[in-house]
């Protein structure tokens, strides 16, 4: 019992102190200067082409060449855009002594980025570049139907697979023929309205196409975007971003079955005055970035430029410190959480 009574008053005590050391003069606010990531939003054509069962017949009986030889899937490069998106930088984290700052209002944004002092933050200046991604399917050539075509009776029941293929091209030419008949009013009982006559042609239409897919094949071409993320560090020059396969689209870096892209990047870093090293005055807790620039290329493997672009990166920026006779005055300060910098200081 004495035992237990013990351990008891021990762990009280211990929660005691703990309270004791938890006071609002030791509350401290921690935030973070940003870092830009380049975002590259590739935007290709995946193409599906998908084989018709009569491919061989269909040179014989529609006359034409233009064939789906083999199923196959193919991608092709349409456009590459430079959009930039913003992180807290955990290598330039700063504390804030709020007890300091009692009387001021700190906000910062959702990544802890300093976004306003004594001031309400800035609500269109976002953090983010906002990136659609997806894909946005569109149908070429002839439609590729779920359901099955309109074969005729002679056409489903035909000895042989040759049988079908005729007796399948027999039925689009009478097809034809009957749209060809409706065109020219050649028809005993022609529709006297004209949404019935079009609903009859639409209907043709389709079937008509859905019969000579049965020969040519479908093509499917569908538009994807991709965001490809890199962060700025150091000059490169021709750095393998990604690769672009004819038969795969974006595959890595080190995949040597596509064409490069190739990055150039040219950083213009800033840096501090003599007179801003040596600190000639008090400074405060509250700290913004001044931003470097950096030149973006992006090229293909022909040569091609992409993206010949200058863009601000923050993390090639310096941080300094605000004067502590400004602070003193309690002004309303707005930062860009995009790069660190003040964007206006008002009293």
């Amino acid at each position: 019992m004495r035992r237990t009574i013990l351990i008891l008053w021990v762990i009280v005590s211990a929660m005691m102190a703990g309270a004791q050391t938890l006071t609002t003069t030791d509350a401290v606010l921690v935030y973070y200067m940003p870092k830009t990531l380049l975002a590259f939003e590739v935007e290709y054509v995946e193409t599906t082409r998908t084989q018709g069962p009569f491919y061989q017949y269909a040179e014989r009986y529609l006359g034409t060449k233009e064939i789906v030889m083999a199923d196959e899937k193919t991608y092709e490069l349409k456009d590459v855009k430079l959009h930039t998106k913003t992180v807290a930088d955990p290598e330039r984290a700063y504390k804030l002594n709020l007890s300091a700052t009692q009387r001021g209002s700190i906000v910062l944004n959702k990544d802890g980025v300093l976004a306003a002092y004594n001031a309400e933050a800035d609500k269109n200046n976002e953090h983010a570049t906002s990136v659609k991604t997806g894909t946005n399917a569109t149908n070429q050539g002839h439609k590729a139907k779920k359901k099955l075509a309109p074969l005729s009776e002679e056409a489903l029941f035909a000895s042989s697979k040759a049988k079908m293929a005729e007796a399948a091209a027999k039925q689009i030419y009478r097809i034809r023929e009957a749209r060809m008949s409706i065109l020219s009013c050649e028809v005993e009982h022609m529709p006297t309205d004209s949404k019935m006559l079009s609903t009859m042609l639409h209907e043709l239409e389709e079937q008509e196409e859905e019969l000579v897919a049965l020969f040519v094949g479908t093509s499917k071409r569908k538009t994807q975007r991709q965001i490809v993320y890199y962060t700025p560090a150091e000059t490169e020059q021709d750095k393998v971003l990604l690769r672009f396969s004819r038969y795969a689209g974006i595959v890595g870096a080190d995949d040597l079955s596509g064409e490069p892209l190739k990055l150039t990047l040219i950083a213009h870093k800033q840096e501090l005055l003599p007179s801003e090293e040596q600190k000639p005055e008090p400074v405060s807790d509250i700290v913004y970035n001044l931003p470097g620039e950096a030149q973006v290329i992006l090229c293909d493997s022909k040569g091609n430029n992409l993206i010949d672009k200058t863009i601000p990166v923050a993390q090639f920026g310096v941080s300094i410190a605000l004067p502590q006779a400004l602070m003193k005055r309690k002004p309303h300060i707005l930062f860009n959480t995009r790069t660190g910098a003040i964007t206006s200081i008002s009293e």
